[in-house]
C-alpha cells in the first residue's frame, strides 16, 4: 500500500474520497488538514493561519503538515496514511 495525499479546492470531495478509500482499505488512517489547521489556530492565534492569505497559511502550515505527514509515515509500519487538505 502507498500513502496518499489528496489536495484540492474546498468542497471538491477530498474528504469523501478519503472516507471511501478508508472503507475499502481500513488500514488507512486519515489525517485531515482542516483539523491540523484548527489546532494550529487555537495554539498560535497570532499566526493567522485561518485568515485569507494569512502569513501562517503561506509559510507555516505547509511546512508543518509536510513534517507531520513525513514523521507519521516513517515511524508507523502498520498503517498507511491519507492526508486530506486544501
Amino acid at each position: 500500500m502507498k500513502n496518499l495525499v489528496i489536495f484540492g479546492a474546498s468542497r471538491a470531495g477530498k474528504s469523501t474520497l478519503a472516507r471511501e478509500i478508508n472503507k475499502l482499505y481500513p488500514n488507512y488512517h486519515i489525517i485531515r488538514g482542516d483539523c491540523i489547521r484548527h489546532a494550529f489556530q487555537e495554539t498560535l492565534p497570532k499566526n493567522e493561519i485561518n485568515k485569507y492569505n494569512g502569513k501562517g497559511m503561506r509559510e507555516d502550515f505547509a511546512r508543518f503538515s509536510a513534517e507531520l505527514f513525513k514523521d507519521h509515515t516513517e515511524h508507523d509500519e502498520y498503517y498507511n496514511y491519507i492526508f486530506d487538505s486544501c
